[in-house]
């Protein structure tokens, strides 16, 4: 084996070496700043992988109330945004009522104008006031109540990010059982996201985190301590809280006793109200708030609910730190090179090929599950791949360029043994002339 690969030459290795240097780096550049067809089929194969796991998935200790197409297009909500706040309280009373351990909203609360020049339209304030009312009375009895920031932050990492003005501006609401979260989405989404640093020097949890914060203080803190900048979720689709009977309709949860409702939050401790009506109209056009995830299109109430339910799960990967995640991909790839080189029969190759991607996918799902740790290889697995076929098609040309010489040279010899014959018969005919003339 060793001598099939020095076989291979110093410029052979020296192709590999740099087509597989550029893989990585492409790698982490893309990771970067993937495209959208790219971020579908990494989250594809990331789900595929992470439902091997031995666990049965499921929805945690979270109920979702959801305004649905029913609630907004023809219910109570009278297709009219910014949603009816006063709706909106009765919501939050009837939760805390039936004593949840934590009620989020994800919904937009923000002002008209985000730098709070106008906080409120004259038309919405009486809504916006009974809302805060409800909040703030909820809290004061001692319900954890968790509501939706929204923050800016530059891409310059040394500038810090602020948060957009809400409603709330003139209505303050300083209980200790209120927690803001921040509701932007990472731009991958597998990631859950983390605490922000802030303009004013303090930091803003995401949206999950605060979450987390009010359910379960000492999870919370064990999180940030060890995970919380680099870890990634692993996703239940919407049909699964369904299945659990953990998914509402805004119309069901109204009209849905206490006596049954204090039941479910005996399971489901987290109650978390947000959006799932159709932009165009019942069952038209996207989800409002829809992203591709790794279960598919979703509103993004499902995308916390996992966050959450991830962390206090400890159903969390973590992506490996850039020095190691390099090692990892150099490894892999010259593992995949030295497979690439080596001489096999058609068939032979075919399967030294498919064993190795085998043996890499059970050692990436066994440090998935039992050290929570994810690499990928992908595109340098691609860039050498490709070498390889570029190698083998110059190989090819380079025997038929071979036998082409050994055709043209072969030729000649024939003809100048052609040559020669026809000389020596020249020279026969001559000599047996001579000797006819002799012998006359």
């Amino acid at each position: 084996m060793i001598r099939q690969l020095l076989d291979k030459g110093w410029h052979y290795w020296g192709e590999v070496v740099v087509v597989g240097a550029l893989g990585i780096f492409a790698s982490h550049l893309v990771g970067e700043h993937s495209p959208v067809w790219l971020t579908e089929v990494t989250q594809r194969i990331y789900q595929f992988v992470s439902n091997l796991a031995p666990h049965e998935p499921s929805p945690g200790d979270i109920t979702v109330v959801l305004i649905d197409d029913y609630d907004f297009w023809s219910g109570p909500f009278d297709r009219r945004l910014p949603l009816r706040r006063d709706y909106l309280a009765n919501a939050i009373e009837k939760a805390c009522s039936d004593h949840p351990a934590v009620v989020a909203i994800d919904l937009d609360l923000r002002s008209p104008l985000t730098d709070g020049t106008l906080k409120d339209n004259d038309v919405y304030q009486a809504e916006t006031q009974t809302l805060a009312d409800a909040i703030a009375i909820q809290a004061a009895k001692g319900c954890s109540i968790v509501l939706p920031a929204t923050t800016y932050c530059p891409e310059d990492p040394k500038v810090f990010c602020t948060v957009d003005s809400t409603i709330f501006s003139e209505h303050p609401l300083d209980d200790p059982h209120i927690r803001w979260g921040y509701v932007n989405l990472p731009e991958d989404l597998r990631k859950i996201p983390a605490q922000v640093h802030l303009a004013n020097h303090g930091r803003l949890d995401s949206f999950a985190q605060a979450i987390v914060h009010a359910k379960d203080p000492e999870r919370y803190q064990r999180y940030l301590k060890t995970e919380g900048s680099f870890s990634y979720g692993m996703f239940v689709s919407p049909h699964v809280y369904k299945d659990w009977h953990r998914q509402m309709s805004y119309a069901d949860f109204m009209a849905t006793s206490d006596e049954d409702l204090s039941e479910r939050f005996k399971a489901a401790g987290i109650v978390m109200i947000g959006g799932g009506w159709h932009v165009l109209a019942v069952n038209r056009g996207v989800l409002v708030d829809q992203h591709f995830s790794p279960v598919g299109d979703i509103s993004a109430i499902y995308l916390h609910a996992n966050y959450v339910a991830s962390i206090l799960g400890g159903r969390t990967v973590h992506r490996l730190s850039k020095v190691v995640n390099i090692l990892v991909d150099i490894v892999a790839v010259a593992i995949i090179a030295i497979v690439f080189a080596l001489r096999f029969s058609g068939l032979k190759r075919f399967i030294t090929i498919v064993a190795t991607m085998l043996i890499m996918f059970v050692v990436q799902y066994l440090l998935w599950q039992n050290a929570g740790i994810l690499f990928e290889v992908l595109i340098p697995a691609i860039a050498l791949f490709l070498h390889w076929v570029f190698d083998e098609e110059r190989e090819v040309r380079k025997r038929l360029a071979e036998s082409r010489d050994a055709g043209a040279q072969a030729g000649q010899q024939l003809a100048d043994c052609q040559a020669a014959s026809e000389d020596v018969r020249k020279r026969l005919a001559e000599c047996e002339a001579a000797r006819t003339q002799m012998g006359g």
